[in-house]
């Protein structure tokens, strides 16, 4: 018997979609930010069908807000192949405080943590094996752009090592993007973890990933990895018009 969580297709995926998604709420009105409207789909049935077409069915939803517009929308119609199970949040948690919150319901010493917001095109097989062979106990999918106004950038040692954070520029809290001509390296809001991160997280509260707990965990074994896939993330109007003109044509709803 295949031990939870020991190949790729056996681990758990945890979707972070309990954001409110505030800088989205003009260009698509009346919904959360996983389920704003791609075609016919939720963009969220996008994230899902990339995950199936990954072998990855095992997978939590993390819901707060309007969070029994997804728990509906998902229970209604369950993705053919797929086991969703939901964490519901009553207060915000953020991203950290809403992985704390769900931690009794792994069955796995590893699994993926998405963001529910965005879509990285990464080899997890590769990932999951560089993340083993460099006994990591969270290593984030890295991407390059030159866009830095809208993201913090990471900082790597020859080792792969994460070092440092560099925060996003004022401009980018705005919806702006700013571009330099050289190439950063920037989180894709994908990870793997071991069940050691919970050590570094402060339960019943609102704790952030990216702010609060990856800091801390800089020094031991934490790394960056590599992927020149396809990124997006629709938490601004310009990059959920374009994923409105793009998805469709790479990936397969559920």
């Amino acid at each position: 018997m295949t031990q939870k969580g020991s190949t790729i297709n056996s681990m758990e995926a945890v979707i972070l979609a309990g954001g409110r998604g505030t800088r989205l709420r003009k260009a698509a009105p009346g919904f959360p930010k996983s389920l704003a409207p791609i075609g016919k789909h939720p963009f969220l049935s996008y994230l899902l069908g990339w995950l199936r077409a990954q072998r990855v069915t095992d997978i939590i939803l993390a819901v707060g807000y309007r969070r029994k517009d997804i728990v509906r929308q998902y229970s209604e119609c369950i993705p053919c192949g797929m086991r969703l199970r939901f964490s519901l949040e009553v207060a915000p948690l953020s991203t950290g405080g809403a992985l704390w919150n769900l931690r009794s319901m792994l069955e796995g010493e590893e699994f993926l943590v998405l963001n529910g917001d965005s879509i990285f095109d990464v080899d997890l097989r590769k990932m999951l094996s560089f993340h083993r062979r460099h006994r990591s106990k969270t290593t984030l999918a890295l991407a390059s752009t030159q866009e830095t106004g809208r993201f913090g950038s990471v900082l790597m040692d020859a080792r792969g090592r994460i070092k440092a954070f560099v925060e996003k520029k004022a401009a980018g809290l705005h919806g702006h993007s700013e571009r330099t001509n050289s190439t950063q390296l920037i989180s894709g809001g994908l990870y793997i973890m071991s069940k050691t991160v919970f050590r570094h997280i402060p339960g019943r509260r609102e704790v952030s990933l990216e702010k609060d707990v990856f800091p801390r965990l800089i020094g031991g074994p934490f790394y960056g990895f590599l992927s020149e896939g396809y990124f997006i993330d629709i938490g601004v109007p310009e990059d959920y018009q374009r994923a409105k003109a793009e998805l469709t044509e790479r990936f397969t709803a559920c």
